[in-house]
């Protein structure tokens, strides 16, 4: 969350990459969600992810069509504060609210 480039600030693949993404959150990233120095960079396989309030948009371009597929999906995490990764109880991300059967995200649910 929060990453910046001028390409994109979540992921950068290169060419011979085979990136997976599973269980992920991609958010709030400047730039876009993925960059690439190459024409030939492999798509990513996202799996489970949910990207949300990236500039210039979540899935779109080379991953717009993984959208709705495999569990992925784009909704507000719900992040307890910001800077803070934990998640309302409320959260589509959390095992209760995603359509992965299982949190999305690393950190749990739980607002101290």
């Amino acid at each position: 969350m929060g990453n910046a480039s001028v390409f994109g600030g979540a992921a950068h693949l290169t060419a011979g990459s085979t990136p997976e993404f599973e269980q992920c959150i991609l958010a709030s990233n400047g730039g876009g969600a993925f960059a690439s120095n190459s024409e030939t960079a492999d798509m990513p396989v996202l799996t489970c992810t949910n990207m949300y309030g990236n500039q210039g948009g979540d899935w779109v371009g080379y991953v717009a069509s993984q959208l709705s597929e495999r569990g992925n999906f784009s909704a507000d995490p719900q992040f307890c504060a910001p800077g803070s990764y934990y998640l309302r109880p409320g959260s589509p991300c959390a095992p209760a609210g995603s359509p992965c059967d299982g949190q999305v995200g690393a950190l749990g649910v739980g607002c101290e």
